[in-house]
């Protein structure tokens, strides 16, 4: 579920973000960090920086496969999509390790580029970790003109219970993990809010940037918000779609 929602992600950002008259323009750079047994480790992104431009990350694809995108009541509705990411699990939740690396790369991106969109981390686990607060402030408090970097969480669960996404308190009974998350989670800016509320997903004051108990579908649109940025207004990308900024910048996806 967690690589066909970023396998999917990617392509969106592709088509939309950064491609200019038929050709690839360097407006996202992109990284990708796995973190599981037997530890850390950079999927996507160049051994020295970290990320990398959207002239190299955009065709790094491994194949091209169909992937289930959504659901029309029992059917389900597949569409092909590059392969960037292939799904893997093992044991293990290095999470504060894999944030510490996201920090640094964060880090090193807004001294490159401090006039680019801040920086967005987006965390996809199934897992729980404690020791949080010291590398999530660290990836935080990276920022660029425009403002601070931001830390997304995305939690997924096979306990079930109702999908909640952008909370602006946590459900009555939450646990320790989840709440850790929710603190650790950015508020959710007012581009991304807009853009959550074209789709018909409602906001509420102090929305912080997490999803609990996600399922396909709003991991998905968790995704579609969570890498949307401000289109400047001088310029236009495809019609349908709201994803684009005005230079680099960087979007770090732990997978």
């Amino acid at each position: 579920m967690a690589s066909n929602a970023l396998n999917q992600t990617l392509y969106d950002l592709t088509l939309t973000a950064c491609m200019r008259a038929d050709e690839i323009a360097d407006r996202v750079h992109v990284g990708i960090i796995g973190y599981g047994n037997p530890g850390v480790n950079q999927i996507l992104g160049g051994a020295e920086e970290g990320w990398l431009p959207a002239t190299e990350w955009c065709t790094s694809y491994d194949s091209i496969s169909k992937v289930p995108v959504s659901y029309d009541g029992s059917r389900v509705i597949e569409r092909e999509v590059p392969i960037w990411v292939s799904p893997a699990s093992n044991n293990g939740t290095p999470m504060p390790q894999a944030l510490d690396l996201a920090a640094k790369i964060v880090s090193r991106h807004t001294e490159m580029y401090p006039e680019s969109h801040p920086p967005i981390v987006i965390n996809i686990t199934d897992g729980e970790a404690g020791r949080l607060k010291g590398p999530a402030s660290r990836v935080r408090a990276c920022s660029t003109e425009d403002g601070d970097a931001l830390l997304l969480n995305i939690q997924i669960s096979s306990d079930g219970g109702h999908p909640v996404a952008f909370p602006s308190v946590l459900p009555p009974v939450s646990s320790s993990a989840t709440q850790g998350l929710f603190e650790i989670s950015s508020i959710l800016p007012e581009a991304m809010a807009s853009r959550a509320r074209n789709m018909g997903v409602q906001i509420p004051e102090g929305a912080r940037g997490i999803a609990l108990n996600a399922d396909p579908m709003s991991l998905a649109q968790f995704l579609m918000i969570g890498t949307t940025l401000s289109i400047p207004p001088t310029e236009s990308l495809h019609a349908h779609d709201a994803v684009g900024a005005e230079r680099d910048q960087s979007a770090e996806i732990h997978a």
